[in-house]
This record gives structure tokens, sequence and C-alpha cells, in this order.
């Protein structure tokens, strides 16, 4: 049976993040997610109070991943989904501080391991 790729792990650096999203702690991810929100509608270059309106409106109904646990997470997560990989490593590039705050690791060297360690599971 072939295995399912998600639309995030066709980029190695975006699914490496997202597996370091996962992996934290749910009010971390929250925090990061509120981050996600602010700095998407500053690469997209819309209000931030028109775009988080936006979004309030688009709740999941059926929570079958992971990231719709929370509201805030599964609007950060589906907004980052529609911009081009340019903005997807510009988003992450912004919100790398966050992260590194609430984990205390240094952020590409987080992700360069994620991405090793994600190979190496794809070859076993």
């Amino acid at each position: 049976m072939p295995k399912y790729t998600r639309w995030y792990d066709k980029d190695e650096y975006l699914g490496a993040f997202m597996m370091l999203l996962e992996h934290l702690p749910h009010d971390v991810q929250i925090e990061i997610a509120n981050d996600m929100i602010l700095n998407i509608s500053q690469i997209i270059d819309v209000n931030p109070d028109d775009f988080i309106n936006t979004l309030s409106k688009d709740s999941p109904t059926v929570f079958k991943r992971w990231y719709d646990c929370s509201p805030e997470l599964h609007s950060a997560i589906e907004s980052m989904k529609n911009l081009s990989k340019e903005k997807v490593a510009e988003l992450i590039s912004m919100i790398s501080d966050i992260v590194f705050k609430y984990t205390s690791k240094d952020f590409e060297e987080t992700i360069n391991q994620l991405i090793l360690t994600r190979k190496s599971e794809k070859d076993e």
C-alpha cells in the first residue's frame, strides 16, 4: 500500500519544520501559531485584523490531523499551505526566533538534524 505524502512533506525543510512543530508542547504550538498568523498577514500584505477575522470563520469540523486540535494551529497551517515555497521560507525564517525561545535549540541545526532523520526513515 503506498504511503500518503502530506502537502508539507514535499519540501524537506518545511516537512522538518512541521515535524518540529508537531512535537512541541501544545501551549508552545499555540504561541508559534499566533506568531505565524501575524507574520503571514505581513507576508501577503493584508491587514492583520482582517486576516484574523477571515481565519476565524474557517474552523475545522472534523479533527483528523494533529494540527486540527486548536483553531489557531489549524488556521496557521492552512494559511501556510497557500504560500509559495519562497514565502514559506520567509515565514519560517521570521518565526525561527520564537521557536528558539521555546526550545532553546539552534533552529537551523535542529531543522537540519530533522531533515537527516526524515531521510534515514525514508530509506528504511
